[in-house]
Formats: structure tokens, sequence, C-alpha cells
């Protein structure tokens, strides 16, 4: 009995020592204790499986519903290069034989829409200190050690940019590329003058666009992520 008295977690202290100890032990209290510790012992068991056994994580979720998006080419840029008989990049060569034409298709409604097509193709090499955001500085990193020719939409530290909302929905844009044999340009001052003989040789050409992603590398998440989308040119 007297072990068991030692369980009481509620014996009052006494302001003196006796040859049992100071708290003055009970047997009530000894059973109210018992009570106690099982209690914590069942709850503890029932309700802290999840943190133990982690099957179903409570996740504290914060969505942001919004009603408009806008992307800028400078936080997303739109890098893209040629690829010759699938093996070798095509180097700045390509305008000798490929017209290429800007478009920015604004729709403010079903009848109201504005075509604006004042942007050129250029060196992205030349753009990449326009970048910025977390994609914009990837496509930086890329660019300042790729060894081989890519292209980009022209922009200017006043000038940018971007793509609204979906596509064709009220009060959005969105942004062609098209590339064309130069052989059809009727400009005699075309700069640099149009080489290409025969579209034949196009046919060998193979689209490739530089796509950005938000994956990390898991040994190294310093590496940023980029993947090749590959297109065929069709005639």
């Amino acid at each position: 009995m007297k072990t068991f008295k030692k369980l009481d977690l509620f014996g009052q202290e006494y302001r003196f020592e006796t040859e049992e100890g100071s708290k003055n032990n009970t047997v009530q209290g000894a059973f109210f204790s018992l009570i106690v510790i099982i209690t914590v012992v069942v709850v503890s068991v029932l309700f802290g499986q999840e943190i133990y056994k982690r099957t179903h994580p409570n996740v504290l979720q914060a969505k942001e519903f919004i009603t408009n998006s806008e992307v800028s080419l400078k936080r997303y840029p739109i890098v893209f290069g040629f690829l010759n008989n699938g093996q070798q990049v095509v180097g700045p060569e390509i305008h000798d034989y490929l017209d290429f034409h800007v478009g920015n298709m604004i729709i403010a409604d079903d009848i109201n829409y504005n075509y604006q097509s004042n942007y050129t193709i250029t060196d992205c090499k030349t753009q990449k200190d326009y970048f910025e955001g977390e994609f914009g500085l990837m496509a930086k990193g890329l660019l300042e050690s790729a060894n081989y020719y890519t292209m980009c939409i022209a922009l200017s530290p006043e000038s940018d940019l971007s793509v609204r909302n979906n596509y064709a929905s009220q009060d959005s844009n969105f942004i062609t590329i098209t590339a064309t044999s130069c052989k059809y340009n009727p400009d005699p001052n075309r700069q640099p003058s149009c080489k290409l003989q025969n579209d034949r040789d196009l046919d060998n050409l193979i689209f490739l666009v530089i796509k950005f992603d938000s994956y990390v590398d898991p040994v190294n998440y310093d590496v940023s992520s980029y993947s090749w989308v590959v297109l065929k040119l069709l005639g």
C-alpha cells in the first residue's frame, strides 16, 4: 500500500521532512492520479496517431481566386531556336532564309479588338538583362552559359509585352510568332538579303521552344529547370 500511495501526484507537501518523504500521500490521491495517467495514455493513443503515423496529416491551405491574370514576357520569356537535320542548332544565318512576324491580338470584347505588329525577333542574349522574376532569371542564367543561338521577342526597358487572361476571352490578348520563307518577301531592301533558293532547304528545320518550369532538383536545388519542346515545321 505504501508503494501504491507513492503514485499520488496531488499529495500536499509538508513543511517538514518525515521518514516517508516531504508529501502527504493518500490512497485516494493515488487512485485519482492513476485515473489521470490512464486517461492521458488512452487519449494520446486514440488522437495522437495522426502525429506519429502521419496517415492523415492536417494541412492548412490558402487559396486566392483571381478574376484577371497577366504574364509579362520579361518574367516568363519566350525563348526559341531551330535545329537543322535534328542535330545542329542553326545560328544567326536563319535570318537569311526566314522572315519572322510577331503579332499581338488584343481582344476587348466580342466585337472590339486590335492587332499590333510592331514587334521584332532578335538574339536572346541582347534581351537577357531585361528579364526579371524567377523564370526570367532562369532564362538569363541559361543564356549566359549557352553556346548556341536563340531568339526572343525584342523588348526594352520602357516597353513590355504580356499575355492576359484566357485565350480569346474578353479583356485578353494572345501573341503569334510566324516564320515564312523570305523568298516571298518583295522588299528589295531586306537586310540581310534573302539567300533562300529552294523551299526544300527548309524541310529539315525543327522548331525548338525552351519551356521554363518550377521544378527543383532534389539533389542540387540551385540548378534551374527547363525543357525543350520540339516541333517539326510543316509546309
